[in-house]
């Protein structure tokens, strides 16, 4: 069931005093806004149901509903509990996305093909997190360098289709191309050796590899994004050193300085500055699917413990840092990073859970309208998620109150603003 992405405060019935009343009252006035039907409370002398004023006589209803007790003769200070108003949201319910899109991003060495493998068969745990009438999408892009023909490209084995469309097929004839399409991939003989993942991704949405991916049925403009990243090294665009990794099991310097070579040449420009990066690459993803919702998984070496001496195998990083990255940089708010070893993770449950993730879409709401014509305090503000106060920042010519998405909260969490008037 599609819920409404946004809440707008519902002013409830309640009679609207001048000023000068208002300074007179001593008891809360509150200014409520939920999903249920929210409004304003104004205190005044009344006979409703609610509490009493603290100096006066009257008394008042619920919120939604009468007014609130008071008039009486001592104001009193604005501060907690006293002549501040309130308003209230409900976060809302999660929508489901139907239209998805799987990209398997992997590095190509020959070394990592019982991964590969793996990985293909267990596609079905992914396949089964979608709902019924779902329309997915599978495709495979390879980490090649910029040499490459496959660079920013699908990739399929012969004549195997370059976008599989499960439901034209069984499943056991969808998970057979995909494990010969992930299995059977083309070499890069370059300098990049099939292992400049984030580079190929980026270059996918480049004008012209981003029409020619779109013509072939990938990256539709209505589905959702998954996209899973293969590999047991670090990716070539992310410099270990620059980071301080210089030793195993988190850095190991290429064979013949190859890797070296290809980050000099592509990912940095002649100054030094980055090409491409975990931010640029997300900040490219961004550009070309605004507001989508884009899921990810790192399926590498995150486990010290796991990465051989011999080789040159080590810590995923690049990979691990732009699946972090992305999290939690979502249009819609933080969702969960998945990383999974390589030896010891299972690859079934890394894909269930990012088959869940990339069809429930939560657009929680980051930024809150106050309603009414005072002006607010600006230093009496605060807001509290789910009864947690936590940071805000507000912008009086909107009359906005703005959180970060990592303090949004989470499906229903109930959102509450108060603050003095002048």
């Amino acid at each position: 069931m599609m819920m409404n992405k946004k809440l707008y405060p519902v002013v409830m019935a309640g009679a609207l005093l001048s000023s000068t009343m208002l300074a007179a009252c001593g008891k809360t006035v509150e200014r409520v806004a939920d999903a249920g039907g929210g409004g304003i409370n104004v205190p005044k002398p009344g006979d409703g149901d609610g509490g009493t004023g603290d100096d006066g006589n009257g008394s008042g209803g619920d919120n939604g509903g009468g007014d609130t007790g008071g008039g009486g003769t001592n104001p009193g200070e604005c501060g907690n509990g006293t002549n501040r108003t309130r308003w209230r949201w409900t976060q809302p319910q999660p929508s489901i996305t139907k239209s998805v899109d799987l990209l398997f991003v992997v590095d190509s060495s020959l070394s990592l093909t019982p991964e590969r493998r793996k990985l293909a068969k267990a596609i079905s745990s992914f396949l089964s997190q979608l709902p019924a009438d779902a329309d997915p999408r599978i495709a495979v892009m390879l980490g090649h360098g910029a040499n490459s023909d496959w660079n920013g490209m699908l990739y399929s084995r012969g004549s195997n289709p370059r976008v599989i469309n499960p439901s034209n097929y069984t499943d056991d004839k969808a998970r057979e191309l995909l494990i010969e399409n992930l299995s059977c991939p083309a070499l890069d003989l370059g300098v990049g050796n099939g292992e400049m993942l984030m580079h190929s991704l980026q270059s996918s949405l480049r004008n012209d590899h981003f029409a020619e991916i779109q013509r072939e049925g990938f990256y539709r403009p209505d589905a959702s994004l998954a996209v899973v990243f293969v590999t047991d090294e670090n990716d070539v665009c992310f410099d270990p050193k620059a980071h301080g990794y210089t030793r195993h099991p988190h850095y190991k310097y290429g064979a013949f300085g190859l890797e070296k070579f290809a980050y000099d040449r592509w990912c940095v420009d002649s100054k030094g500055a980055l090409k491409v990066s975990t931010t640029s690459a997300i900040s490219s993803l961004r550009s070309r699917f605004p507001g989508k919702r884009i899921a990810m998984a790192g399926i590498v070496h995150a486990e010290e413990k796991s990465v051989p001496w011999f080789g040159e195998d080590a810590i995923g990083h690049g990979i691990i840092e732009l699946v972090q990255e992305n999290a939690s940089s979502q249009p819609s708010g933080p969702m969960p990073s998945i990383i999974m070893d390589l030896k010891s993770g299972n690859f079934a449950s890394a894909l269930a859970q990012l088959g869940s993730m990339v069809t429930s879409h939560l657009s929680l709401l980051t930024s809150f309208s106050l309603s009414g014509d005072r002006a607010v305090r600006e230093d009496s503000i605060t807001m509290t998620v789910d009864g947690r106060t936590i940071s805000s920042s507000y912008d009086s010519a909107s009359r906005t109150v703005n959180i970060l998405g990592a303090d949004a909260g989470g499906a229903g969490s109930q959102i509450e603003v108060s603050a003095c008037l002048q």
